[in-house]
């Protein structure tokens, strides 16, 4: 069964074992109409006849569906066994990335993990020979596991000048679509009107299908409603392009989108692009990474060019941020940029165009103005918790990481500085937010530490441990309606972001501050119940005394505040509201 097909307004909280089945009969009538299928045909016999049932693409579903949770997943998978458990010769495997986190939980036990064997170099080179005039400049271990694949070789063509460029995944990923299109013989092709079509104009299209695939949190797409969609985001690009007075980017796109009307280009697309056919004229994108590029090149396009309020209307992850980050390694988000992005929030009301730029900028190591960083930081008595949260957290974490090839991490830090010692003191803090008080003050003590700058004579601001400060906490993260807490879908991913960042603490120390910060606010959601189900098990793996993060807080790296917090942490999680 084919999971990364599965769109949004398919799938709900209310998936079920009988919903993915009347979902593959849906799926099965419209690649075969004339059968008339019924499921009730096929899942009587998981009873009495030996059946492997293959789900493929988990990490790619629940990477689409943010409601639908991993644990979800395995509650109907354990449910499917325990139907069948009569049958001792029913099975369910499962296929996905070895990166899906807890993705051991999906086997019975460490002998029913299979994980497919990767070429090695030399495999690749016998398979692929005209790859051997550039795989030995690859010698990173985590590239070479993009790199040696058969879908990612097969497409790579000689890789000219491979040896003067910075390697990384997305460069790596970005020549191989590169390579397709200039392969496909699109390039060059004539619309009715006689236009040339460049590799730009195509990687423009494709760019507008991803972000189609994305906002819908689609599985798969009809040509006819990716037209129709595609037509309405270049329609909305246009009114924008043509009042911002950037025509050289409007004629691309107008260009881009006349090519997506004409049904050459159309077919050329699909059968020699990125795309597989999955049912009558339906397609999906063949890889993940493709698809999760072209997405952070909307990402940086939306960003370079001020046209940000699709930033409100889905949250992005790590990967596309790191990606867009590394798309931008020779930009810089400007002065304007911060302006457009902070007018364009104050103009809508919608937080996470702020949110989404600033998680940017924690997940990256790009270039920022100094002028951008004071814009950015002056706002931030007037943010939402959450979003001040997140501007510390980020800004506080390249201070204090100082990475060689961060060019900015100094003028942020001294930007930060003043800020830090305003809001460490919460007594004297205008805001009045007692978590952005105890985060500044931590990151001041680390700043302290590190850079030997100036430490404030006050004692570190408590977290709102009691019941009122911790119902504050709680309706940052959620809405209470009709005397109950609910989450929303951004709520829902904000909760699985934090549980990410404070599980990528575990190795890396300087993750700590805003780690054991977002854990607070995850500890709290599930002391109220106002959780996603991956807190149940995250919460108590992480809580544990001896969980690797309880080991990083007790190491001399960590500040002892902060060992002092995971205290009070496990004391919560042992309560009930």
């Amino acid at each position: 069964m084919p999971l990364q097909m599965m769109s949004g307004p398919e799938v709900n909280a209310d998936l079920s074992w009988d919903n993915l089945w009347r979902w593959h009969e849906n799926w099965v009538n419209e690649l075969f109409p004339s059968r008339d299928f019924k499921s009730t045909k096929v899942t009587p016999s998981f009873d009495t006849q030996a059946t492997c049932i293959l789900f493929d693409g988990l990490d790619e579903f629940l990477a689409l569906h943010n409601e639908i949770s991993s644990d979800h997943i395995l509650n109907i998978l354990h449910g499917a066994a325990k139907r069948y458990r009569h049958n001792a010769k029913f099975s369910i495997l499962t296929v996905c990335r070895s990166s899906l986190p807890g993705v051991e939980r999906y086997a019975n036990s460490n002998k029913n993990i299979y994980e497919v064997s990767r070429l090695t170099v030399d495999e690749a080179k016998e398979a692929f020979p005209i790859c051997n005039t550039w795989l030995n400049y690859v010698q990173d271990k985590d590239l070479l596991d993009v790199v040696l694949t058969p879908l990612i070789l097969s497409s790579l063509d000689d890789m000219a000048g491979l040896d003067s460029h910075d390697l990384n995944a997305t460069y790596i990923i970005g020549r191989s679509i590169d390579s397709i299109l200039r392969k496909s013989s699109l390039e060059g092709a004539k619309l009715v009107d006689g236009t040339v079509i460049s590799r730009e104009h195509l990687l423009i299209a494709l760019m507008l299908v991803a972000w189609v695939f994305f906002r819908k949190a689609l599985g798969e797409i009809s040509l006819n409603q990716m037209r129709s969609e595609i037509k309405g985001i270049a329609n909305e690009w246009a009114l924008y392009l043509e009042s911002n007075h950037l025509e050289d980017e409007n004629e691309q796109l107008k260009t881009s989108l006349a090519l997506l009307n004409e049904e050459y280009f159309i077919k050329g697309l699909v059968q020699r692009t990125l795309f597989i056919t999955t049912g009558q004229r339906k397609v999906r994108f063949s890889n993940r990474q493709w698809h999760d590029y072209l997405i952070a090149l909307y990402f940086k396009q939306c960003l370079v060019l001020g046209n940000v309020d699709d930033f409100g209307v889905t949250a992005f992850n790590p990967v596309i941020y790191k990606m867009a980050g590394e798309l931008m390694a020779g930009d810089i988000i400007t002065e304007s940029m911060a302006k457009r992005a902070i007018t364009r929030w104050n103009e809508t009301g919608d937080s996470s165009i702020v949110g989404d730029i600033l998680a940017f900028i924690s997940w990256t190591t790009v270039a920022i103005e100094p002028a951008a960083v004071r814009m950015f930081l002056s706002e931030a008595g007037n943010y939402s918790e959450i979003t001040r949260i997140v501007l510390l957290a980020g800004f506080g974490y390249r201070g204090l990481e100082d990475l060689p090839h961060d060019r900015s991490s100094k003028d942020i830090r001294n930007a930060l500085l003043p800020l830090l010692k305003i809001m460490a003191d919460c007594d004297m803090c205008p805001i009045g937010d007692r978590i952005a008080s105890s985060i500044a003050w931590c990151y001041l003590s680390a700043y302290a530490k590190k850079f030997n700058v100036e430490m404030i004579d006050q004692p570190w601001p408590e977290l709102r441990f009691n019941e009122d400060g911790q119902k504050l906490a709680l309706s940052a993260m959620c809405k209470k309606a009709n005397n109950q807490y609910q989450l929303t879908k951004y709520t829902k991913s904000l909760q699985i972001a934090f549980l990410s960042a404070v599980k990528q603490a575990q190795t890396k120390p300087s993750l700590l501050i805003r780690s054991m910060h977002y854990l607070y606010f995850l500890v709290i959601a599930k002391k109220f119940g106002a959780h996603v189900i991956e807190l149940n098990d995250g919460l108590d793996d992480l809580l544990n005394e001896n969980s690797q993060l309880a080991k990083m807080l007790d190491s001399e790296c960590a500040i002892p505040e902060l060992k002092l917090m995971f205290k009070h942490f496990q004391e919560l999680e042992k309560t009930e509201s």
